[in-house]
């Protein structure tokens, strides 16, 4: 697995040591849902506090819908979009 490098300088980057608190919560909210069943995978790109970005992705199947839903958040990502 390799780190993703950034082609557009445009997009704000990660400030470090800072805590982004609606990223918490979504993150506290996923954890609940995994831990009783109802999220049964994820992937996921994150941003690291010194500006590396990566992926990780852990599903016990691969759907079109799961796909799907992540070229959604790629447009959003592209589109500058919170979600």
């Amino acid at each position: 697995m390799s780190d993703v490098v950034s082609i557009n300088s445009g997009l704000v980057s990660p400030k470090a040591g800072e805590v982004h608190e609606p990223l918490v919560n979504m993150l506290e909210s996923l954890l609940e849902k995994a831990k009783s069943g109802e999220i049964q995978g994820v992937s996921a790109a994150y941003i690291y506090s010194d500006g590396t970005e990566t992926y990780w992705t852990t599903t016990r199947v691969t759907t079109f819908g799961l796909i799907g839903a992540l070229e959604m958040a790629k447009l959003g990502l592209l589109s500058h979009d919170d979600g």
